[in-house]
């Protein structure tokens, strides 16, 4: 899957903390624009979208 504007990572953890859903990203190496965290960081998410993925899947930050 190619994301080509968006950074996006492979999630390698999930976590909650106080009501908000957070995604722990490490960046595609095709990702070489100005990305938010670097190689990798958190991503916070709504309860959905956290729902709805897994470990090890992509997700692109918009």
């Amino acid at each position: 899957m190619s994301c080509e504007s968006n950074d996006c990572g492979n999630i390698v953890d999930k976590y909650e903390s106080n009501g908000l859903y957070f995604f722990t990203l490490t960046i595609s190496a095709n990702s070489s624009n100005n990305s938010q965290f670097g190689r990798g960081g958190q991503a916070e998410v709504t309860k959905e979208v956290y729902d709805s993925f897994n470990l090890g899947e992509e997700y692109c930050i918009d």
